[in-house]
């Protein structure tokens, strides 16, 4: 039985008039996503076989690449699965390249995703001081580009979560239960979210008019590194804690719990990045919607190749504080 292009727009559920623009490769203003549907369902259904596939060599792969330090990290992942969510609701397919937390690979991984021609790409920054070399890079190579994180000085697009409300909303959390020997285990103080975690915990108390000077500890962001980390703490002058990591602060609940201390009786924690581990230990938290980042780092550029226009967009997300069971009024 002969099919028609009726069939083939009852199939796809586009107007007749779609399906023949898109058949004949008329120069006509009609996504890839929906040229890809009706050429695919025309090609299945058997119509005009050698057109179709000639016309479906002819629409452009539209893909994302996203480079991303490492999948270890809960933070990462769910940042990656909210680009795959949005690039699969459009119709778009993403490339993932992993850099194991190395400055060269990373900037190799962006000379390859050019040679592959892919429309954009997503740079999921752990560094600071590498940001300025990778948007050259990507400028210089005339890719159209997101940054999420880094510093907020960037040019071009850029998703980000405000660090500094993250640290004032535990700040006051903290401040309004009744402690005041808190000690704030940060990790390294040359990376911009650190210093605005920290500055955004003091202002909380500046806001409530209460005397409170946290003590800072410049730990490591490794659960390995715990035993290192507390040989820098007084825990016989503190009520509290503020882990300024997901995984530092798991380890650091584990730990306080080993040693056998009671969480919150003996002390409160606060951790940073809401890794879901509430299902182990019920860790109060900041949340930085890590999904919402991917999505909305994947929308700008899918949008932006869409529409044609390349204005940068910077977007900053608000953090949440998830209440759990680690913290408790004094």
């Amino acid at each position: 039985m002969r099919v028609t292009i009726k069939d083939i727009a009852q199939a796809t559920g586009y107007s007749t008039a779609t399906v023949s623009l898109v058949l004949n490769n008329k120069p006509f203003r009609i996504p890839q996503q929906t040229r890809r549907k009706i050429l695919t369902t025309a090609k299945r259904l058997g119509y005009i076989k050698q057109q179709t596939e000639r016309a479906l060599k002819n629409v452009h792969s539209t893909t994302l690449g996203v480079i991303v330090p490492s999948i270890n990290y809960p933070y990462n992942n769910r940042i990656v699965e909210g680009i795959e969510n949005e690039c699969h609701h459009n119709g778009w397919s993403m490339i993932l390249m992993i850099t194991n937390n190395d400055h060269n690979w990373q900037l190799g991984n962006i000379k390859t995703l050019k040679q592959r021609n892919v429309d954009g790409v997503i740079v999921i920054n752990h560094f600071d001081d590498l940001s300025d070399k990778i948007v050259k890079l990507l400028i210089q190579l005339d890719i159209p580009y997101l940054v999420i994180g880094g510093p907020s000085d960037l040019p071009g697009n850029q998703v980000s979560v405000d660090n500094f409300y993250g640290g004032y909303l535990v700040g006051k959390h903290l401040l309004e239960l009744g402690h005041r020997k808190i000690i704030c285990l940060t990790g390294d103080m040359k990376l911009e979210n650190t210093k605005q975690r920290l500055a955004g915990f003091k202002y909380a108390s500046k806001e409530l008019n209460v005397a409170c000077e946290p003590t800072v500890v410049c730990g490591r962001y490794s659960h390995r590194e715990i035993d290192k980390n507390f040989s820098q703490i007084d825990l016989r002058n503190c009520t509290a804690l503020f882990i300024f990591n997901g995984l530092m602060a798991f380890a650091t609940y584990s730990y306080l719990r080993q040693l056998g201390y009671q969480i919150p009786a003996d002390f409160s924690i606060v951790g940073y990045d809401d890794l879901q581990s509430g299902y182990l230990a019920p860790l109060t938290t900041v949340s930085q919607r890590e999904r919402e980042l991917g999505h909305r780092a994947a929308n700008i550029l899918i949008r932006q190749t869409m529409t044609g226009t390349h204005l940068a967009e910077k977007i900053t997300l608000k953090p949440k504080l998830i209440f759990r069971q680690s913290t408790r009024r004094i």
